[in-house]
């Protein structure tokens, strides 16, 4: 089955509870990413999936675990980017845009945002706001667990990210 452009069928490859992407999670060293993913394509330029920026509906903020005030290590793969400290924090962003990727509530990329709003409903969502000052995209956000955020961003959505902290 073909779903929002996919070449191939859906999967609950994100486990949104356990803060995880296709088995590297929250809180994992950046050699898990390495080791599942390869060497990244790219280290540099904005924290998404290459091919990917802050207009598809990358998350508002993404912030540095408590304490870490350098610039976090980015690892930058066709549908998934990770941001990573060297502490015992390790990776405390995953921003998926796998067209492929579904939550094991079933809300996935090409999905209306409405979706995810029916499947989270405690989730906070905004319209597009193209003001000069800070333009946003549509997105939903909110806490789903004690230190587990998520973010669905775009109206059809095109990123989902995880979070141990707020995004938006």
């Amino acid at each position: 089955m073909s779903h929002g452009g996919a070449t191939g069928p859906r999967q609950r490859s994100i486990d949104e509870l356990a803060g995880s992407y296709k088995g590297v999670a929250l809180g994992d060293p950046k050699s898990a990413a390495i080791r599942a993913f390869g060497k990244p394509a790219a280290t540099t330029g904005p924290s998404t999936p290459l091919g990917s920026d802050f207009y598809d509906g990358g998350p508002l903020i993404q912030r540095n675990p408590h304490g870490y005030a350098k610039r976090p290590d980015l690892l930058r793969y066709e549908n998934v980017a990770f941001l990573s400290t060297p502490t015992r924090s390790g990776i405390h962003s995953i921003v998926i845009s796998d067209p492929r990727a579904t939550t094991q509530r079933g809300v996935g990329i090409g999905d209306p945002l409405s979706r995810a709003k029916h499947a989270y409903p405690t989730l906070r969502c905004f319209k597009a706001d193209d003001t000069f000052e800070s333009p946003s995209p549509a997105h939903c956000s909110g806490k789903l667990a004690d230190g587990r955020y998520i973010w669905f961003g775009n109206d059809p959505i095109r990123i989902i990210a995880l979070s141990p902290t707020s995004m938006g």
